[in-house]
């Protein structure tokens, strides 16, 4: 009997099934880990499938040792691993380490032991909203209601006898799910998928494996590839940039739902306030149905923002400490968001990168785009070092409240704080987009300042953005609550008014239709020396439906390429790049200049919201 053997290697020479010999003392079967033998080391790798012939001609070796005769990896998953590996061009070793966690000897034995513990809990019984098997769906913006649809959708699959997974974008919506999950009775049937640790980890991992038990599995990304058998995927918030991958594959939450929802045929729904331009294009083209309802629209009102911190703003804010906390949402974190030399108001910037200078909260000049400290910044057009304040960031807008509204306690919630919630006394919350805390009943007024910086950010992906942190913001208003979004004009001001999110993301979807720019078509970018990139750039020529943009400085002297080409030719587009980064492997040694780490002669990225 022989074995194919899918390595755990992210090299894209190894990137295939090799078969060995079963040798007659090893009992094994199809998903379980297995050390083989390769050139002159050992690897650990997965058996795919078993088969009673081999078509190497040859001398065949055969497997050295059976590291678990756990099935780990089921058809199901090899299929979801292997088509998110092909899709972004990337490797089976690329991707297997977010479906098959690092193993736990000793909780691996006590679960085959037979260790688990049955959930005889009955499942809760709620009025869950009526949305199609693929859906997508804008949810009211009211403090937690989200949760509550998020959850009752989930427990409709554990009613059916199915599990159910739910991706949110980090630990913070994490959290929040889980709370509200063991108030509506649902702790024994929850699975934390985002727990820390190499233990925890894998005993999360084993309980998605028994299938005796649905379960509904929270977590981020990685929750996708949980091993349960799913009736139901909800994705919240999709548009988050922490549901893109920052390392190969670079793939987002959204793509490998959808890539596994084909693969098993279970539901589907994206929820969220304000939906990305990409839900939104496949509602338009009817992949995904339209399951919103209709609600009232929040109390918000908008001003063009003469000043940075209007009457309007100024008022709501006062008003909303005489019964709880209020929230103030700014663009940046630090004293300033940017420094100007005070000889010839020239921007100060960063003598490595070009970036801009600001000053984080413990007053230290530092780069926006390399981080790295500027010790002895100078002006880079006049050679000037003292440098004014730009628009006030987090840490500034907190000391000039404290003297506005004297005898307020004025906070700053920082990334590292990692603060989920607050107390309902009256306060003042000064935070930036995504990580602002939640009121237990609501915040009294939501403020948001700096909207003309959130719409000038230097992303295609602009308005949109701003309009999902806005959107977010005013959905923790309590429910007597009033918001107001200081530097908003024209159109975008009316639609927000009138809270028309699907119309506002419609237009911003028929505009990059227009321009030919994602989601409308597909983007690649590769990154590396102008030798390689160059190479590659001559075999991606030869694809008919791609068009290259155009190349563009990189760090460290290296190039970056450009091109755009159809949905259509994705696997086309994706084979040629396999292939030329087989070509490009041999013999070619590149590491990443922050970490030190070995790195592909080209790196590649497909859909990466962060290029144009």
């Amino acid at each position: 009997m022989f074995a194919r053997v899918a390595i755990e290697s992210p090299l894209p020479q190894l990137d295939r099934l090799f078969d060995y010999e079963i040798p007659g003392a090893i009992e094994l079967s199809a998903g379980c880990r297995v050390v083989v033998p390769f050139g002159n080391s050992a690897k650990t790798g997965f058996v795919i499938e078993l088969a009673e012939t081999t078509d190497w001609v040859g001398k065949v070796a055969q497997i050295t040792e059976v590291v678990s005769p756990l099935r780990v990896l089921t058809p199901d998953t090899y299929a979801l691993v292997r088509a998110v590996a092909d899709r972004q061009a990337s490797s089976f070793g690329d991707v297997i380490g977010s479906a098959v966690p690092v193993r736990a000897v000793r909780s691996e034995k006590a679960w085959l032991a037979g260790e688990r513990i049955a959930i005889t809990t009955p499942v809760p019984e709620f009025n869950a909203p009526e949305v199609a098997k693929l859906a997508a769906r804008i949810v009211e913006p009211r403090n937690g209601i989200w949760l509550d649809e998020l959850l009752t959708l989930a427990t409709k699959q554990l009613s059916a006898g199915k599990s159910a997974i739910i991706s949110v974008p980090d630990f913070r919506d994490v959290e929040r799910v889980v709370s509200r999950a063991s108030e509506l009775g649902l702790s024994d049937w929850v699975l934390d998928y985002s727990v820390e640790g190499r233990t925890q980890s894998y005993e999360a991992f084993l309980a998605a494996l028994d299938h005796e038990n649905p379960r509904v599995v929270i977590g981020s990304r990685n929750a996708l590839y949980a091993p349960v058998d799913a009736g139901g995927i909800f994705i919240w918030d999709d548009g988050d940039q922490s549901h893109q991958d920052q390392q190969s594959p670079y793939a987002s939450s959204r793509e490998i739902a959808l890539i596994r929802q084909r693969i098993t045929g279970c539901q589907l729904a994206f929820l969220s306030h304000s939906r990305s331009v990409e839900v939104q294009r496949l509602v338009e083209i009817g992949y995904l149905t339209e399951s919103s309802s209709d609600f009232a629209k929040p109390n918000l009102s908008i001003s063009d923002g003469d000043f940075r911190v209007d009457s309007a703003a100024w008022l709501a804010i006062r008003e909303g400490l005489k019964t709880g906390p209020v929230l103030v949402q700014v663009s940046s974190v630090g004293v300033a968001k940017s420094l100007y030399c005070k000889q010839c108001s020239t921007r100060a910037k960063c003598n490595n990168c070009n970036g801009p200078l600001w000053i984080n909260n413990r007053g230290e000049i530092k780069c926006r785009w390399c981080n790295a400290f500027a010790l002895a910044a100078l002006c880079l057009n006049c050679s000037h070092t003292e440098f004014r304040y730009g628009k006030p960031g987090a840490t500034r807008t907190v000391a000039e409240f404290g003297r506005s509204f004297p005898g307020a306690k004025v906070t700053e919630i920082t990334a590292d704080q990692q603060k989920v919630s607050i107390s309902d006394k009256p306060q003042i919350v000064v935070a930036t987009p995504g990580i602002e805390p939640v009121a237990k009943s609501g915040y009294a007024a939501v403020v948001i300042l700096d909207a003309q910086d959130a719409l000038a950010r230097d992303t295609l992906k602009a308005t949109e953005d701003a309009v999902r942190f806005w959107a977010n913001a005013v959905s923790l208003l309590a429910a007597q609550g009033r918001a107001v979004i200081v530097g908003v004009v024209g159109e975008l001001a009316s639609k927000l008014g009138l809270w028309q999110i699907r119309e506002l993301v419609s237009d911003e979807y028929a505009e990059r239709v227009g321009l030919s720019f994602p989601p409308a078509v597909r983007v690649l970018s590769a990154t590396g020396s102008i030798e390689n990139v160059r190479a590659l750039r001559s075999e991606l020529e030869g694809v008919k439906s791609l068009q290259i943009l155009g190349e563009s400085p990189a760090d460290n002297g290296e190039v970056r390429l450009l091109a755009r080409f159809s949905y259509g030719a994705g696997a086309e587009v994706t084979g040629v790049v396999k292939t030329a980064q087989l070509k490009l492997a041999s013999g070619q040694k590149r590491y990443n200049a922050k970490s030190g780490r070995p790195q592909r002669p080209v790196t590649i990225k497909l859909d990466d919201p962060q290029v144009l």
